[in-house]
C-alpha cells in the first residue's frame, strides 16, 4: 500500500532511507583478500555503506573466478539465495545457481538470450526486476570477471534522493509519482509479452522504494488533466538530476574482482556502451536478492 506524502510543521516532507552520493568518488573500495575471508566488521562497513550511499564496492585481491565468489559474498552479507524473476523460469539467461551471466560470449554458438545480457549497447537507467511489485527486489550484486577494453561505465542515479528533493520543491509533482498506473514497465525477453503498471515511488513502513526507469520497453501513463500536468513536471525535474554534474549521479569502471552491492528499490542504474579486448570480453555477473546487506555480516 502507498502511504502518503505528508509534510512536517517545517513544511517539508520526511522521506526514511533516502541515500546520499555525498562520499562516493572520495572513499576507496572496501579492500578484502577474498570473499571468503570477509570478517564481520568489513561486512558491516559494506552494509553500513549500502545504506548511507545506496551501494558499496567491494575489491578482492584473489580468488574471483565464477559464480561461487557472488554466491559467497551474498552469503557473508546475510542476502540469503538469489532470487530469479518467474519470467526467467527456464531461462537460459540464468544459470543454474541463479545468476545471470552479461557478456557477449554468454550465448551458445554467440546467440543472444537476453537482448540487455549479451550486447555491448547502453543500457538505459533502470531497475531490476522488471515485473516485480516495488520493493521486493532490494538488493542487486554485479561482480566484474573481466573488463572492457573501453566504455562500459556502469552509472547509478539517486532516484529516491532526487524524488526527495522534488517531494520538498513541488509535493503536487511527487504526489503524480506515487499514482498507482503511472509507470508501465514490459518484459524484454524473446517471446514474452508482458507488462506491469505501478507507482514510479512508493512510501513504505521501510521508507522511500522506487522502480523509475528509462528503458526502451518504459512507458508513462500521463493523462490529460492536471495530474498528468503534475506528473510531467516531476518527470522532467528528475530527468535534470540525472545528468552526469548532478549530486544524483555516480558512475564507475567496474574492474576484475570488484563487485558492487546496492539498493535496487533506492537507487536507478544502467550502463554506457563499451568495446571489448578481442578474445577477452567484458564479463559481468549478476545477482538479485529481496534481502538487504546485514550489519555485522549473517546470522
Amino acid at each position: 500500500m502507498n502511504g502518503e506524502l505528508t509534510a512536517t510543521s517545517g513544511g517539508r516532507p520526511v522521506l526514511k532511507n533516502v541515500p546520499s552520493f555525498s562520499e562516493l568518488g572520495t572513499t576507496p573500495p572496501v579492500s578484502v583478500s577474498s570473499f571468503e575471508l570477509l570478517t564481520s566488521a568489513q561486512c558491516e562497513e559494506i552494509a553500513s555503506r549500502y545504506h548511507r550511499s545506496g551501494l558499496a564496492i567491494v575489491q578482492a585481491a584473489a580468488g574471483v573466478s565464477s559464480e561461487k565468489s557472488l554466491l559467497v559474498l551474498a552469503g557473508k552479507l546475510g542476502l540469503g539465495d538469489p532470487f530469479v524473476p518467474p519470467v526467467y523460469a527456464g531461462s537460459a539467461s540464468i544459470g543454474q545457481v541463479g545468476l545471470s551471466r552479461m557478456s557477449v560470449s554468454a550465448g551458445p554458438g554467440g546467440e543472444s538470450q537476453h537482448p540487455s545480457f549479451q550486447t555491448t549497447n547502453k543500457q538505459d537507467t533502470h531497475t531490476d526486476g522488471t515485473l516485480q511489485r516495488i520493493g521486493e527486489v532490494k538488493t542487486s550484486a554485479l561482480l566484474c570477471l573481466g573488463a572492457a577494453a573501453s566504455g562500459g561505465e556502469t552509472f547509478f542515479f539517486n532516484s529516491a534522493g532526487a524524488y526527495a528533493k522534488l517531494a520538498g520543491e513541488d509535493p503536487a509533482a511527487a504526489r503524480a509519482l506515487l499514482m498507482p498506473d503511472v509507470l508501465v514497465r514490459s518484459a524484454n525477453m524473446p517471446g514474452i509479452d508482458a507488462s506491469v503498471s505501478g507507482p514510479a515511488f512508493s512510501i513504505l513502513d521501510e521508507g522511500l522504494v522506487t522502480r523509475f526507469s528509462l528503458s526502451s520497453t518504459d512507458t508513462w501513463h500521463v493523462s490529460d488533466d492536471a495530474t498528468g500536468t503534475d506528473l510531467l513536471r516531476g518527470i522532467k525535474f528528475l530527468l535534470d538530476l540525472r545528468l552526469q554534474e548532478s549530486e544524483c549521479y555516480w558512475e564507475t569502471v567496474l574492474e576484475p574482482g570488484q563487485a558492487v552491492i546496492f539498493a535496487n528499490d533506492r537507487i536507478s542504474h544502467g550502463r554506457k556502451s563499451y568495446e571489448n579486448t578481442p578474445g577477452s570480453p567484458r564479463e559481468i555477473l549478476r545477482g538479485l536478492f529481496t534481502k538487504r546487506p546485514e550489519p555485522g555480516g549473517a546470522r
